[in-house]
């Protein structure tokens, strides 16, 4: 059975404005999804990131060897080096 849930913001000029929850967080109960429900989604967003990138490099909008702040200036991490 699918159970359709959605988690969903929306963000004008790079704001939130609006955030909802819609659905059931489990079939055995009618607790609804809010604003608030953390959904367990483990490593799966790692695959769908690569997928992402994937397309665009196919699009060549980018390269695999190019550094994150090549098209993300604000990106930061700590150098170790």
């Amino acid at each position: 059975m699918i159970h359709p849930v959605w988690h969903w913001p929306w963000l004008k000029d790079g704001q939130l404005v609006h955030l909802a929850g819609y659905g059931e967080r489990e079939l055995s109960s009618a607790a609804p999804v809010t604003a608030d429900t953390y959904f367990r989604l483990a490593s799966a967003s790692k695959a769908f990131t690569a997928a992402s990138v994937a397309i665009l490099v196919d699009e060549g909008k980018l390269n695999w060897d190019d550094k994150v702040i090549q098209h993300l200036p604000e990106f930061k991490m700590q150098d170790p080096g």
